[in-house]
């Protein structure tokens, strides 16, 4: 992920996920090895922070939207579904279905049925 400037002629910071050591498959039985956190989401900015979910990792990350650097990383499982923002509260969707309901044939970890996921965000001036 990076951030630009608006006539995307500069790079004002690049984000690169880590790379996961085994996904997909069955348990003890992975299908890859060493492969790429892909961010397969939609992107959210709200007061200064970039949220966004990665496949591989099950992650919902938070950079500094000025900066880049990583805020807070929390595992949510399974999903593809890009965070929403709305009256200071952070919702994220959960599970995955788009693919058949057959383990071995999965690329990326799998939960079959879907959840929301709400997270409350800091008061400004509470900080």
């Amino acid at each position: 992920m990076t951030a630009t400037s608006v006539d995307l002629a500069t790079e004002r910071w690049r984000h690169e996920r880590p790379k996961i050591s085994e996904m997909g498959g069955k348990p003890g039985k992975p299908m890859y090895h060493d492969v790429g956190d892909v961010i397969a989401s939609g992107i959210a900015v709200g007061n200064g922070v970039v949220y966004f979910t990665a496949v591989g990792s099950g992650k919902l990350i938070a950079l500094d939207a000025s900066t880049g650097e990583v805020l807070k990383e929390i595992a949510i499982g399974p999903v593809f579904a890009g965070p929403s923002l709305s009256r200071g509260r952070l919702y994220v969707g959960g599970g995955n279905t788009l693919f058949t309901p057959i383990d071995s044939e999965c690329f990326f970890p799998k939960k079959y049925t879907g959840s929301v996921q709400c997270f409350g965000l800091p008061d400004k001036e509470k900080e």
